[in-house]
């Protein structure tokens, strides 16, 4: 993917200075970098993974920080991505690699909201108990203003944990932030901006 200005950009240029290597072996790393992502259909890497699809022969490591020093790789999430890879890739592969993202990232959020749901579900009075509802809260969106967030819902739990009734009403608060998120437009609900401060809010209601 190299284009004919590459060898005269200063990107190029200050890869030979910093590897002392010679303009044919810098353009060689480079395109294997490129090629082996394109057959790979992927541009995010481990620094090791790299060097070894560029078959960098030098010192360990230095072709990755020369690179993202250069800036023909970014540094995300603990991962190395090979820049504006998506803006000159083929667009077969532009195409396929984002559709893979988007995919894999409605799993993860359907997987990550299983359990939240599940025990929305199933929860009533006979079986909520403080760790249940902790569990709960940590599933639900949104944020509180307190730094010690968990340690503050115990404590208003703990107030209440052994009054059948008020439990009762702790149950019933989380099923309606259940169906907000979930059935909001079926139950013509709306959707709450930040599930933490209502349920927070409205717990602390039954403690008066």
């Amino acid at each position: 993917m190299a284009k004919p200005g590459l060898y005269t950009h200063w990107k190029f240029m200050m890869i030979q200075n910093e590897l002392q290597i010679t303009k044919v072996k810098a353009l060689g790393h480079l395109q294997l970098m490129w090629d082996m992502s394109t057959i790979n259909q992927r541009y995010r890497y481990k620094k090791e993974m790299i060097e070894k699809i560029a078959e960098w022969d030098g010192e360990k490591g230095k072709f990755v920080e020369t690179l993202i020093k250069a800036g023909f790789i970014d540094e995300k999430d603990g991962e190395c991505e090979l820049h504006d890879f998506l803006t000159h890739c083929p667009n077969w592969l532009r195409r396929k690699i984002l559709y893979e993202e988007k995919r894999k990232e409605g799993v993860e959020k359907k997987e990550s909201e299983k359990p939240v749901m599940r025990l929305l579900t199933t929860t009533n009075v006979f079986d909520l108990d403080k760790e249940k509802v902790k569990r709960l809260y940590r599933g639900l969106d949104g944020t509180i203003d307190y730094e010690n967030e968990e340690e503050y819902i115990e404590g208003i739990i703990e107030k209440i944990e052994d009054d059948e009734e008020k439990m009762g009403e702790v149950s019933e608060i989380l099923k309606y932030i259940r169906d907000c998120r979930y059935y909001g437009k079926e139950k013509d609900l709306g959707k709450l901006k930040n599930e933490k401060a209502f349920f927070v809010s409205k717990i602390k209601e039954l403690t008066k």
